[in-house]
This record gives C-alpha cells, structure tokens and sequence, in this order.
C-alpha cells in the first residue's frame, strides 16, 4: 500500500512536470510569435500577456510536486544539520504534515474560487475574455498533486525509502 502510494505521487508528479515544461515551451513559442508579428508586421498579437500569464501559472502549479519530489524546494538546513538522523527525518516529517496542512487549506479555497467563477461566468477583462476558470483549474490541481507527493514524501520518511541524490528511488 505504501509503495502504491509512493509510486502514484512520483509518477503524478512526473506528468505535472512534463505539463509544465510543455507550458513553458508553449509560453517561450507565444512570446517569440509576439515579437514576430510586431517586429515584421507591427501588429501586436493582443493575447500574448494574458495567455502567458495563464500558461505560466499552469507551469508553476503543475511543478510543485515534481521540485518536491526531486529535493529541488529551498530548504533552511541550519537546523537540520544541526541535529542527527532520527531528529532530521522527524523534522522532516513534520514540515510534510505542516506543509499538507497549508496546501489542503489552499485547495479547499481555490476550488471554491474556480466554482464560483464558473458559477458567476466571470470573464477575463481582455479582448480574449476567457472565462478565468479554465486557467484557475490548475491551482487546485497543482495543490492536489503537491498534496500526493507530500504524501509520498512522508510515506517515504515512514518507511525509511528516501530517495537518493539525483531523483532516482
């Protein structure tokens, strides 16, 4: 069960960060189709700003997982060093539950900002207006997926399977 467990984070979190890099891809071929349009016909694409601001959001939210899973997030070490293994993974465990605490705070709220912007179709002030619950789906999913891998994590922590150095189990 705990391998499943682990296996299903790390894999989802692989898939988020596959989307992400696709996104940002995506992003960097909208900003170059921008200043092609200006610079050889001096025209403005007139959704260049918005939709790299959504696709830079579906980036960020889809990578929580995998920059968690690859021990990429930024870490305070001063106390983690300080203190031995047993303390280190207990520290380690509880920054897991505290950090699950916040992200199911902040997936209870995003998906209620998502249904209430697709209850009172709330469009994007833009000549595109996208209706802003399509690009806000990502916030929820980013937390539900960063909310798996920290299960994993802990999971991890439990069992005594860290992963070693490189991102490789």
């Amino acid at each position: 069960m705990t391998q499943r467990l682990i296996r299903l984070g790390e894999g989802l979190s692989s898939w988020g960060a596959f989307l992400s890099a696709l996104c940002l891809g995506l992003l960097v071929a909208l900003t170059l189709a921008e200043i092609l349009a200006r610079a050889l016909f001096g025209v403005s694409l007139l959704i260049t700003s918005e939709y790299g601001g959504y696709l830079l959001l579906v980036s960020v939210s889809l990578g929580y997982g995998a920059t968690l899973r690859d021990d990429s997030l930024i870490r305070i070490t001063m106390v983690r060093t300080a203190v031995g293994p047993v303390w280190r993974k207990r520290l380690d465990l509880a920054a897991c539950l505290l950090a699950a605490a916040i992200c199911c705070f902040g997936l209870w709220h995003s998906v209620g900002m998502v249904l209430d912007h697709k209850e009172l179709d709330i469009l994007a002030d833009s000549m595109a207006e996208t209706p802003l619950w399509i690009p806000q789906i990502a916030v929820p999913l980013g937390f539900a997926l960063f909310l798996l891998q920290l299960a994993a994590t802990a999971a991890r922590i439990l069992t005594g399977r860290e992963r070693a150095k490189g991102g490789t189990a």
